[in-house]
């Protein structure tokens, strides 16, 4: 995550304009109207946005720092840091977004529990 704190700005300039819109859409599609997602390694947080810009309620979270207060600032709602490891959630979610994000997860980490 270091990498991650450490270039924050450059990398949410870099990322907030990639258009993911051809998943998201996919994804949204799949969801009821209002549905609550959480956005698990929401990086900018630009898929946040675009799914609130849609009427869904978002819970974005990081695992860096830096890149939550990136998110925060675009997002204007808190934005959890918390890695997957660590993640604790039960039942509170109707679907579950994570664009370029399992690839953080240690390759020994086997179980998520949500």
């Amino acid at each position: 995550m270091s990498y991650y704190d450490e270039h924050a700005e450059e990398y949410c300039a870099a990322t907030i304009d990639a258009d993911m819109s051809f998943c998201r859409d996919k994804f949204m599609a799949c969801l009821p109207a209002g549905a609550h997602i959480l956005d698990a390694g929401c990086g900018s947080g630009r898929d946040s946005k675009a799914f609130m810009d849609n009427g869904f309620a978002v819970t974005a979270m990081d695992a860096s720092e830096k890149m939550c207060t990136e998110a925060k600032k675009l997002l204007r709602q808190d934005v959890l840091q918390i890695s997957f490891e660590k993640m604790n959630f039960q039942n509170e979610f109707d679907g579950i977004w994570a664009c370029a994000s399992l690839l953080h997860v240690a390759k020994n980490w086997s179980y998520v529990k949500i």
